[in-house]
């Protein structure tokens, strides 16, 4: 299965571990029989990857938007300058009326933000030898879940180490 790719270091390779030990107890009692069950897992992390995928070509294709979000260091810090002259309504919503999309929509939001946080907050990420920004393929594959044609390869650069905090 051809899927976006982003690699970080040790990552993957754990997350895989864990998940292969959370099968083993499994290993010996019947088979599912709701082809839902056997899916929900790849469906779950299937779109997080492909959104992953999405913003660091974006990024890629954007070095200020990076650089900028990389210098952004004192997101917890009041300063309400940064809200000024921006055509986004911060007034809110009104809470009483109760949810009506998907209960899971802010975890998964909320695992993609500090996913991809981390990868800018610790890595460079830098284009292979001779390919320019303008040079990303950003064209998608007519798929149910919209994921990029071509894979994106990027080369992590060490900027913060992590553990190093």
């Amino acid at each position: 299965m051809a899927g976006p790719v982003l690699v970080a270091v040790g990552v993957s390779v754990l997350l895989l571990v864990v998940f292969l030990s959370k099968l083993k107890p499994f290993a010996t009692r019947p088979k599912l029989t709701c082809p839902r069950d056997h899916d929900m897992f790849a469906g779950g992390t299937e779109t997080a990857a492909t959104a992953l995928n999405w913003a660091m070509a974006q990024l890629v294709q954007s070095p200020r938007v990076m650089a900028k979000a990389q210098d952004e260091d004192k997101l917890k810090e009041f300063r309400p300058e940064r809200f000024e002259n921006n055509n986004i309504n911060f007034k809110g919503t009104d809470f009483e009326s109760g949810r009506r999309i998907c209960t899971g929509i802010t975890q998964g939001l909320v695992s993609i933000e500090v996913i991809l946080a981390t990868l800018l907050y610790h890595f460079d990420w830098k284009l292979p030898t001779g390919t320019k920004p303008k040079d990303v393929d950003m064209s998608d594959a007519p798929r149910i879940v919209s994921t990029k044609r071509t894979r994106l390869f990027v080369h992590p650069v060490t900027r913060i180490p992590p553990n190093s905090d």
